[in-house]
């Protein structure tokens, strides 16, 4: 006889499924540079860029984009998303996307040319997505409603998944049990970041704000578990619902959750024209990035 899921097996399910491959301080640890900003990675916008980000590259597969760079960019994703925190003027710009147009069909050096293109499209897209998700000046209650009301859509989404209510208490779980399972995927990822090392040059100033950078990441879990389990009305209007953050209706949200769900067999060509949520738009906007740079990279 199958047991019933518990509390923990439904949250983690329900967790998993809504970080996806962009989850929580996937990034955190990369050190800033003068090439790469981290506080880009950890920044404001919380996990709901990243996930959009996620989405944009799942909808290449309907897209009419070349099949060099729909390879470029899935061989490439994690440079794809790195290319959020990529510190370059227009002309350092230009210089990598003239250089992957050189090597795009070349003996050698190709790799390398497919890998730039996924950076600077990365890095063109992030800056358009999230002109259109409104993410930049948000505080970090905002984020916190956006993204946990994020976590429950994508949840939902899922075939033969056990609903949440997304605009009201989540009776099932408490704040400390999502605290926890989000802390124990930050640590799976940090173990797995070769970028996260001491500054030997300072051992205990690196240690004094890692320790520091630990205890605040702990303490913000737990907020986030709070406002999944019991969001505020008023907040939750004003953060999420007011601006129509998320649309699961909107036809390029639609596709990427069943690209997701492995629902979409074969070629389908949905509206990937209009959408009325920011999520959306952002989407949208993405798709048109990326075939703003495909064509200036293959010429097609």
């Amino acid at each position: 006889m199958t047991q019933p899921p518990t509390r923990r097996d439904f949250l983690k399910s329900s967790l998993l499924f809504g970080l996806g491959a962009s989850s929580l301080g996937a990034y955190a640890g990369i050190p800033s540079s003068s090439f790469f900003r981290a506080d880009k990675l950890t920044g404001p916008g919380g996990l709901a860029p990243f996930i959009a980000g996620d989405d944009l590259l799942r909808l290449i597969a309907l897209s009419e984009l070349p099949k060099s760079v729909r390879q470029a960019l899935t061989v490439n994703r994690e440079v794809f998303h790195l290319g959020r925190a990529w510190t370059v003027d227009t002309a350092g710009l230009q210089t990598v996307l003239d250089e992957s147009r050189r090597l795009w069909k070349a003996e050698q050096g190709q790799d390398r040319g497919f890998t730039q293109f996924a950076l600077a499209a990365g890095h063109l897209a992030a800056r358009a997505m999230d002109e259109a998700l409104g993410t930049e000046e948000d505080d970090a209650e905002a984020t916190r409603y956006r993204d946990t009301y994020l976590f429950k859509q994508l949840q939902n989404a899922k075939p033969h998944a056990r609903r949440v209510a997304v605009d009201g208490p989540v009776p099932e779980v408490t704040p400390a049990e999502v605290a926890e399972l989000l802390h124990l995927m930050q640590q799976r990822n940090l173990i797995r970041m070769h970028t996260l090392r001491p500054e030997f040059s300072d051992i205990e100033s690196w240690l004094t704000d890692f320790l520091g950078y630990y205890a605040e990441m702990k303490a913000e879990n737990l907020r986030y578990g709070e406002v999944f389990c019991a969001p505020e009305a008023e907040k939750l209007q004003r953060y999420v619902l007011e601006p129509g953050f998320y649309d699961p209706e909107d036809a390029p949200i639609l596709a990427a959750r069943q690209l997701a769900n492995g629902e979409v067999v074969g070629r389908v060509t949905p509206d990937l024209t209009t959408a009325s949520s920011q999520y959306g738009r952002a989407l949208l906007r993405g798709m048109d990035v990326l075939g703003m740079v495909s064509s200036q990279v293959t010429g097609a």
